[in-house]
Formats: C-alpha cells, structure tokens, sequence
C-alpha cells in the first residue's frame, strides 16, 4: 500500500491546512511545466502528488485510507504502542530565539513539544531549532522530498523531516 503521507511529506497526525499546504507547495515545485527538460519525470511525480492529495485532501477518504493502512501495518508487522505526548499548556509561552539550549526553561520546551506535537512549525523553523539545540550546521538536500544532513561524530547523518522532528521530541522529552 503507498503511503500518501511520505509522498506529501507529512506526519499521520497533519491538519486539513498542512496537507493542502504541503500539496499546494510540492506541486508548484514539481510542475511538468516548470522542468521542460524532463517533462516525463515531473508528470510521474505529479500524478502520485495528485493521488496522494485525492485521497488525503478529503475527510471521507482520508479516513477510510487511515483504517486500511492501519490495518496493512498491523498484518505486517507486531503492534508496538506509541508513547503518549506530555501534556503541554493550553497557552504555550512565546519562544525566545536569543536564548541558548542551556538557558531555556521549562515553560519554553513545553511550548516547542505543543508545536512540534500539533504539526505547527515549518521546515526553516524546525531545522533553525534544530541546529540551536544541537549546536549542528544542517544542509538541506532539495529533491522530490527534502532531505537533511548534518555532521556529528565525523560521520554524516541523512535524515529527513519527521526524524528531525523525532529527534527534537526525543531530546526535549529527556
């Protein structure tokens, strides 16, 4: 079963808004009529844009799409609970970006688990946060879905959006 979240490059967990945002964004990158010189490839990304976005664009088939892919993932592979989210605060405080990782309170890691949690930063931001935390230079790889890598260790790390994400959820949930 293809997974329409990975092709939009979203998490499970994405608003109706972030979906429509994301699809809208991807499919003014990748028009076939913005890349003449390879008009078959963008039309091959296009239609499983379009595919994704048919399904996930709608609360109706979105659903359903979710039942059943919840029901292929179960088949298989064994069950493994998630771990509950911490409860944030209903009014998350406003970040400071002057302040370092060291220097953050506890109020304002909460309030960057609520966005991270509710799908509420974007792609510069999240990696912003992410190079401040870990004091790490991320480079962004631009392709069908961006990729990232950083150097730690003196080895390079690929990852993309969501491990990013998972990585700053984990670190701050420590």
């Amino acid at each position: 079963m293809k997974d329409h979240y990975q092709v939009l490059g979203l998490l499970r967990e994405a608003d109706e808004v972030v979906i429509k945002a994301a699809y809208k964004a991807l499919a003014q990158k990748y028009h076939p009529d913005k890349h003449p010189k390879d008009k078959a490839e963008h039309n091959k990304i296009m239609g499983e844009l379009n595919e994704a976005y048919a399904v996930l664009g709608f609360k109706n088939k979105r659903k359903e799409y979710d039942l059943k892919w919840e029901k292929s993932t179960v088949k298989t592979k064994p069950h493994k609970a998630k771990p509950e989210p911490s409860p944030t605060p209903r009014h998350a405080p406003k970040e400071s970006p002057h302040k370092s990782h060291a220097q953050a309170s506890s109020a304002e890691f909460e309030g960057i688990l609520k966005k991270l949690y509710e799908n509420q930063v974007d792609e510069y931001q999240l990696i912003n946060l992410f190079e401040s935390i870990f004091s790490l230079k991320v480079e962004i790889s631009s392709g069908y879905i961006n990729n990232y890598s950083y150097m730690k260790d003196d080895k390079r790390h690929i990852v993309n959006f969501e491990k990013i994400k998972l990585e700053l959820i984990s670190h701050l949930t420590k």
